[in-house]
């Protein structure tokens, strides 16, 4: 069952939230770029909110990847959403947890992300 793919920014209680939905594969590599681009764009925490991802692949594993580097570059706070049970396995799976603050909820990133920035 294929699932259309969407990247987008947004903001969120001071956080720029780069929401994912759909199968997160190679076909959704130049969206999610572009909404990263978006994303650091303004100032603030970044949060990439997998809450809607049915699917994620090597690909889409190394765009979050990315987008936690740049962030640790330039000294921004990063957090990941992850609460589908089989995508958030494959995250543990390549040790994304072990690199990146991974929560359940945006609700949680965002609490967590207010403690490091206060």
């Amino acid at each position: 069952m294929s699932s259309i793919f969407s990247a987008t920014a947004h903001e969120r209680d001071g956080a720029r939230v780069i929401a994912v939905a759909g199968e997160f594969d190679l076909g959704g590599a130049t969206a999610f770029r572009e909404a990263r681009f978006e994303a650091f764009g303004d100032d603030g925490p970044v949060i990439v909110d997998l809450t809607d991802c049915t699917f994620i692949d090597s690909t889409g594993i190394a765009c979050v990847i990315r987008t936690f580097e740049r962030a640790d570059r330039t000294g921004r706070p990063f957090a990941l959403v992850a609460s589908v049970f089989h995508v958030r396995r494959v995250l543990e799976l390549v040790g994304i947890p072990n690199r990146v603050p991974c929560f359940e909820s945006l609700g949680e990133a965002q609490a967590s992300l207010a403690l490091v920035e206060g």
